[in-house]
Order: C-alpha cells, then structure tokens, then sequence
C-alpha cells in the first residue's frame, strides 16, 4: 500500500503472513490448507506437504490411504481435512514440525502418544480432538473478525509458471473452498455452523459467534 501501483501483485502472503518454500502450484492442497488456516501460509497448518509431495504415507486414514497426485484440485478439500485434523493433535503434542512426522505411519504415532502420556487412545479419538482444536482456532479467529472473503490466495501463487514441472499448474480455490466448506459445515460467511461446534464441544465458543441469533 506504501509502495503503490501494482506492487501488490508481488506478495506472495496469506492474512499478512508470507508463503514458504511450499508453492501450491504444485501441492494444490496446501492453497486451500494457506487459504483456510487462521494463520495464513504457515506451513504447520496441514500435513499437506509430506503427504501430496509422498513423504508420508498414512494408510489408517481412508481419505489418505490412496495414491495422491499434487498438481491437482479434485478431492483436495477431503484430503485437506484429514491432514488438519492429524495433524492438528500430532503438531500439538509437541512434534512442532510436521516435516519430523514424515518416517511415521498413523499407528506409530498414536504409540508414540500413548507411551508417552500413559493412555490408550485410538486412532480415532486423537483424530477427534485435532478436529477440536482445529474448530477452535478457526472459531477464535472468526471472533476476530475472520470470513470467507480472507480465505483465498494472492495473484502471485495463481499465476502459472511458464516453465519447469509446474509449468501451466495453477489450483482451483473455487472448487476446493466449495467443498471444503460443505465438508466442514461453515455458512456461507465462513464460520462454522453453531450445531457443527456443539457436537464437538465447543458449545460456549458457538454461543460467542451466534449471540443474538
């Protein structure tokens, strides 16, 4: 704004926070996984990386268990929520880059959790509360002012390259933001439905976005 003119085309920043060396030019995924977190283009926000880019294979995850091709849109929102949601308990227990996650199957890591702690969670469970946390934080940042209009990339990360493996790759944020809010049950603002929130929980943060209506 400073500058002036079209220097705006140039920034490659989410919600004010610059991408990393992760191009979702060629890991679609992780343009929605930049477009949705409440951080912007942080790369601990999805397990997307290793797991389009085929460093991490996590076969007890249905919605990840099948060959999984990165310069491509289709299925992308499903995808996405199952790297948030694993990688939302998995990052929060203190393995603080998802890139130490990449020698691990889903299995080995629910041990690793249940060693450590004494319990005896299931794949499951743990899955459910990074869904939890992931609800949270994109519930807190809407309380923030955060919606639909945020979630979305810069020119610079959707124009194509002209050369190189990438070449002509761009990702579709129309059809993965469509799905990816149907999938997880926002309103067309951007904010999770107040039914979604209670059935996780999350009641009292549900009755903060929804009060008066």
């Amino acid at each position: 704004e400073h500058i002036g003119g079209n220097a705006s085309d140039f920034l490659t920043t989410v919600k004010g926070l610059e991408a990393p060396m992760h191009d979702p030019r060629a890991s679609h995924g992780y343009g929605l996984a930049y477009a949705v977190s409440p951080r912007g283009a942080c790369h601990m926000a999805s397990l997307n990386y290793p797991v389009e880019g085929g460093g991490m294979y996590l076969p007890e995850i249905p919605e990840l268990a099948d060959e999984i091709t990165g310069m491509s849109s289709e299925g992308k929102a499903k995808l996405n929520i199952a790297c948030q949601d694993f990688g939302m308990f998995f990052s929060n227990c203190a393995i603080f880059c998802n890139l130490g996650a990449m020698p691990l199957n889903a299995t080995q890591a629910v041990d690793m959790v249940n060693h450590v702690t004494g319990f005896e969670y299931t794949l499951e469970e743990l899955m459910r509360f990074g869904r939890r946390i992931w609800y949270l934080k994109r519930g807190l940042s809407n309380l923030f002012g955060a919606r639909a209009g945020h979630d979305g990339l810069p020119k610079r990360l959707l124009t194509p390259m002209e050369t190189g493996p990438t070449e002509g790759s761009v990702p579709d944020m129309e059809l993965m933001l469509k799905e990816f809010y149907e999938l997880r049950g926002f309103n067309d603002d951007g904010v999770p439905k107040r039914e979604v929130l209670e059935e996780l929980g999350l009641a009292e943060l549900a009755e903060l976005l929804y009060r008066g209506q």
